[in-house]
């Protein structure tokens, strides 16, 4: 990044010293070029010719103890897209997605089950996406949908809607911190869950990931998670509290998400109705990476 450069004229005759002094006030009064020690301003740019293919993976485990006996789960979630620019305007991107890979494996003493996702392979949407990152419209990815078990259908949108990290508005320094709280709704055919999030993030330094330069945030996660869901004639009602950690790197120069990870903790009190009514307390630990990669 170019740096602002004064120029000297200390060398002019007298009588162009007033035409100096007027060109340095000028030259005073233009923004310091920026810089990481000096402020960057983050957006998402992604030029027209720029193709990208991220890969996503988590790992869920989830305990409960119900009438004394311990039950646990290891979920795990795999998404995989090509993303390209369609157009960019004043502040928003329009994207092409393709879907490459996506799986939900849960494996528990008592079952092991996999999602039915063959009509989302090879699927396409476009979605718009804001310059600092909020995910505008996903329409067009609403009825692509897969299914597990009990759990019902579920539409492809859930994967996209918080995918990208939040650039924050004002111009940021090495040091600086910030915060924002989000309100995210997921419903599917058989379960709603609300989640009102605050993270609190620290532009930490620049490292370089994958080739690129890249600015890095680490953010401090905390907030509630809400939900209920449905099956066999009973419905299973959670409120429980988030608390995680998430590290990203965004290519600051070139405008685009690098690679991210997380981990969260959720205890929960799970109470039923219908047939059956007891509360049981529950634990959510997830572990997630967000990387560009290679097909």
């Amino acid at each position: 990044m170019n740096s602002k450069r004064i120029r000297n004229a200390m060398t002019m005759a007298i009588f162009f010293l007033p035409v100096v002094f007027f060109l340095a006030g000028c030259a005073a009064k233009k923004p310091l070029a920026e810089s990481p020690e000096t402020g960057l301003t983050l957006s998402y740019k992604l030029p027209p010719e720029t193709g990208l293919f991220y890969r996503s993976e988590s790992d869920i485990n989830q305990t409960m103890e119900i009438q004394g006996q311990s039950i646990g789960a290891d979920i795990e979630q795999i998404l995989a897209f090509d993303m390209k620019p369609v157009s960019v305007s004043e502040g928003k991107l329009t994207l092409d997605i393709t879907l490459d890979t996506l799986g939900m494996f849960v494996r528990s003493p008592m079952m092991n089950i996999s999602a039915d996702v063959s009509e989302t392979l090879g699927k396409r949407f476009k979605m718009d996406l804001s310059d600092k990152g909020e995910e505008l419209d996903l329409s067009g990815a609403e009825p692509i949908k897969y299914s597990i078990a009990q759990a019902g259908s579920r539409s492809i949108a859930l994967h996209f809607q918080q995918f990208f990290p939040d650039l924050p508005d004002q111009r940021i320094k090495i040091g600086d911190t910030w915060s924002e709280t989000d309100t995210i709704n997921e419903t599917s055919e058989n379960e709603e869950v609300v989640m009102i999030l605050k993270s609190d993030n620290t532009f930490e330094g620049i490292e370089t990931v994958d080739g690129y330069e890249c600015v890095k945030i680490v953010s401090q996660i905390s907030g509630s998670r809400d939900g209920t869901q449905s099956a066999q004639g009973i419905t299973l009602t959670s409120e429980g509290d988030v608390e995680g950690v998430m590290t990203w790197y965004f290519a600051y120069k070139e405008g685009f998400y690098v690679k991210s990870t997380m981990d969260s903790t959720t205890p929960s009190t799970v109470s039923t109705s219908g047939a059956q009514t007891f509360t049981f307390p529950m634990n959510l630990k997830i572990n997630s990476v967000v990387e560009l990669s290679k097909k």
